[in-house]
């Protein structure tokens, strides 16, 4: 095999059957399927790097970013970590800005299947990426929401009920069960309706749509 070097960068992937996965280092991509059951050695430089400037750090901040550039970068803002704070509906976004075509595009609110039961928010152009990334074997989109304010509000209600965040421990272990999601759906819709009507009617921009998509 022929030796790879540069700075290791998010993995590819792409909706084939099986899931094909790719190594991303600086402008080389490694697919990673044809490897499978091989053995592969990674051997780290001790050099890390910040994704945005390029320029040599000590530590790095959210996604890979020096503390200057996640001062800076709007890939850095609050909204990514707590959509619910977001505020394209509050305060607005200029149009030339990145949170304007981040945050304010069409998300949708989905259930997956990863390490077990779980509710999550992404941008409709991120489906079905979001889902490989996180490593579902399973996803079932629920509502359609105008922006990322609104996915994160709504997301918000359903936390209560379902887990967010997948447990990566138990993903690399390949124990999901099998979960139902078209029942899971119409269970946890029974539950939160009512909370979706109020919380929706706070909304600026009206839109929101219930999903009867099947599974993905």
């Amino acid at each position: 095999m022929v030796p790879y070097k540069g700075i290791l960068e998010k993995m590819q992937t792409a909706p084939t059957s099986p899931v094909s996965y790719a190594m991303t280092l600086s402008d080389a991509v490694l697919p990673l399927n044809a490897y499978l059951g091989q053995r592969l050695t990674l051997t780290f430089t001790g050099r890390e790097f910040c994704t945005q400037c390029g320029r040599v750090v000590k530590k790095r901040f959210q996604d890979a970013y020096c503390y200057p550039c996640f001062l800076e970068v709007q890939a850095c803002g609050l909204c990514m970590i707590h959509p619910e704070r977001c505020c394209i509906e509050k305060t607005g976004c200029d149009v030339t800005q990145w949170a304007h075509a981040s945050c304010g595009v069409p998300h949708v609110v989905y259930l997956a299947n990863s390490s077990g039961l779980k509710v999550g928010i992404t941008r409709v152009s991120q489906q079905p990426t979001r889902w490989l990334d996180q490593g579902a074997i399973a996803a079932l989109p629920f509502l359609w929401v105008p922006n990322r304010y609104q996915a994160g509000q709504l997301e918000v209600v359903f936390k209560t009920h379902v887990a967010d965040k997948t447990n990566w421990r138990r993903l690399l272990l390949g124990v999901a069960e099998p979960v139902d999601l078209m029942a899971e759906r119409e269970r946890l819709w029974a539950l939160v309706s009512g909370e979706i009507e109020v919380c929706a009617a706070t909304f600026k921009d009206a839109g929101w749509t219930r999903l009867t998509e099947t599974i993905r």
